[in-house]
């Protein structure tokens, strides 16, 4: 089941069926697919995934144009799977955090994020080409526990809107 409209359109290998939907409804059935609300139901863990989704998803808008979608359901963007997995508390995230995004001097920032690290992660330098982003520094991956206990923010991420030029109901084409 999926929130939005489904749309077929042909493809290079055939159909491609594609879910138009807006951000926040897309959020709803990525965020508890990208950090499980039943291994980590620590709220605010969820939001910080629900912001950093959603900016992932807007400052990537657009990079499957030329397939006719914005971006895709895998992990290769974002594990998406629709209505038919959001989860209360995730879905609560979502919406404490409506049209919240991460910028870094007026842009939105390269929200990147996996589900493993092998104990420590990259500075975004060593991994990709262009000038270092101050906000991608590796840091070690403590277990669960301590890592909730020790992240710190330095600001509140801005509000979306004119900085990325986005409105809060954006429609987003996601290839399923």
């Amino acid at each position: 089941a999926y929130r939005g409209l489904l749309e077929v359109r042909p493809g290079s290998a055939g159909l491609t069926v594609i879910n138009v939907v807006n951000i926040e409804d897309y959020l709803r059935g990525v965020v508890p697919n990208e950090l499980s609300p039943t291994s980590f139901p620590q709220l605010e863990a969820l939001k910080a995934q629900a912001v950093a989704a959603r900016t992932y998803a807007l400052r990537n808008r657009g990079g499957y144009a030329s397939q006719g979608y914005d971006i895709c359901a895998t992990p290769a963007c974002q594990l998406y799977r629709g209505r038919g997995s959001e989860h209360p508390l995730t879905d609560q995230a979502v919406e404490e955090t409506r049209g919240i995004v991460a910028t870094y001097a007026g842009a939105l920032i390269n929200a990147l994020y996996t589900s493993t690290c092998g104990g420590h992660t990259e500075n975004g330098e060593s991994v990709f080409e262009g000038p270092a982003a101050p906000y991608l520094r590796g840091v070690a991956c403590l277990p669960e526990r301590e890592a909730w206990t020790t992240l710190r923010t330095s600001q509140r991420p801005r509000e979306l809107g004119g900085a990325a030029g986005l409105g809060r109901d954006a429609a987003l084409l996601v290839a399923l």
